[in-house]
């Protein structure tokens, strides 16, 4: 998640640390992590998802987009997933 929502969703998190990040590169960022309390994805209740927190300003601005944040493994894992490119929707199966 984006690093601005940080403050917002303290009340939300448990276990709050820094970490490191690596990208595809040899840099390393800290980050801030935590485990997110409760997400709901339209009725599926997933309870203590880990989650970073770190600056999206690069991927906002250099592709003109409003990202809060990047659905990934730890989330994307808890179920099967369909993401069809041709109508640009991502399904996520019971």
């Amino acid at each position: 998640m984006d690093k601005e929502l940080l403050a917002p969703m303290l009340t939300h998190l448990k276990h709050i640390e820094k970490d490191t990040l690596s990208g595809a590169g040899k840099n390393r960022i800290e980050v801030t992590k935590g485990l997110i309390k409760k997400v709901y994805i339209e009725k599926k209740k997933n309870k203590n998802v880990s989650t970073l927190f770190n600056d999206m300003s690069h991927l906002n601005n250099g592709y003109k987009l409003k990202l809060d944040g990047l659905m990934g493994y730890e989330l994307l894992s808890k179920q099967k997933t369909i993401i069809s490119y041709k109508r640009k929707e991502m399904i996520l199966l019971e």
